[in-house]
């Protein structure tokens, strides 16, 4: 289960530094 939510955190922190126009 910790994979998945390491899985959600790198994701969010991607979409935070990187928004779509």
């Amino acid at each position: 289960m910790f994979s998945s939510w390491s899985i959600l955190m790198a994701a969010n922190s991607e979409h935070i530094n990187k928004p779509q126009c």
